[in-house]
């Protein structure tokens, strides 16, 4: 398992609007992995401590077809947490790490549908976790 250091960017605010929360993330400069959704971790760090937290997450790297968003974007919705429980962490100073490949990006006739199969990939990510 590879890991990965990249800092915090700002988001379209999508994921916590309309599917699920996410943490939107630079493109490490030797990440070279297929698009698609992957099981992993996050490791933040916290601000004031300095210790790292793990958290399992569901990763999206690529573009999102659903949203005819052109771009490439990395970004991660940490599973099992609630959003406001997650530490105060240090932005500028994020490791990535992929466990498996879940499935390609795909495009959905619309963000229910999205939503939907995002549960699923996270029900799966939540196995492939326990597995690593």
């Amino acid at each position: 398992m590879k890991l990965f250091t990249t800092s915090q960017v700002k988001g379209l605010g999508r994921g916590s609007k309309v599917l699920v929360p996410t943490i939107n993330l630079a493109i490490p400069p030797d990440f070279e992995y297929a698009h698609g959704i992957y099981a992993g971790y996050l490791i933040l760090t916290d601000k004031k401590s300095h210790e790292k937290k793990q958290y399992g997450a569901a990763i999206h790297y690529g573009k999102k077809p659903t949203f005819t968003d052109k771009d490439i974007s990395l970004e991660a919705n940490l599973i099992d947490i609630e959003p406001q429980n997650i530490i105060d962490y240090d932005s500028e100073h994020i490791s990535i790490a992929l466990v498996s490949y879940i499935r390609p990006v795909q495009t959905f006739i619309d963000a229910a549908s999205l939503l939907h199969e995002i549960h699923n990939d996270i029900a799966l990510i939540k196995q492939a976790l326990a597995k690593s």
